[in-house]
């Protein structure tokens, strides 16, 4: 099992897209497919976000079901959750992310705080089995070194 995981918009999703080989799923994506409604990430989150952290990890709990995968975790997935396999960090510098950010993303504003950013980079180093910082052409060179031996 393949875990990335990283700030908002550090390329979770664009990398994921690269593993043709596993079963891909996108935490966020599986969510909402999960829930009763048309509510977006952002809308669930300003609702409630206990529903918010309970939808996540009940997302979580049923894709951990689904082998070999490669799953793309929200930012703050592992705050609250603990997975076993490769967690991949794909570290972006600030100024990067700041470019990509969106406001309609859940806890962008947050993200945008340098402290908060420094806090989130200490917890994904520390959870964390491999850390990837390449900033340009990463993802194909990062998704054939783990499709040549992939470790599940």
């Amino acid at each position: 099992m393949i875990f990335l995981y990283g700030h908002p918009r550090c390329g979770k999703t664009t990398l994921m897209r690269q593993f043709e080989s596993y079963h891909v799923i996108d935490l966020d994506e599986f969510m909402l497919d999960l829930q009763n409604n048309d509510d977006s990430i952002s809308e669930i989150y300003a609702k409630n976000p206990k529903d918010f952290y309970d939808l996540e990890a009940k997302a979580l709990r049923l894709a951990l079901e689904q082998k070999p995968c490669v799953i793309s975790l929200g930012g703050g997935t592992l705050l609250r959750n603990t997975v076993s396999g490769r967690v991949i960090y794909l570290q972006q510098s600030l100024q990067v992310l700041r470019l990509r950010w969106q406001k309609d993303r859940p806890l962008t504003q947050m993200f945008a705080d340098d402290v908060f950013y420094k806090e989130r980079h200490l917890h994904y180093l520390h959870v964390s089995s491999l850390l990837w910082d390449k900033p340009l052409m990463w993802q194909e060179e990062l998704a054939n070194l783990l499709n040549e031996k992939p470790r599940l």
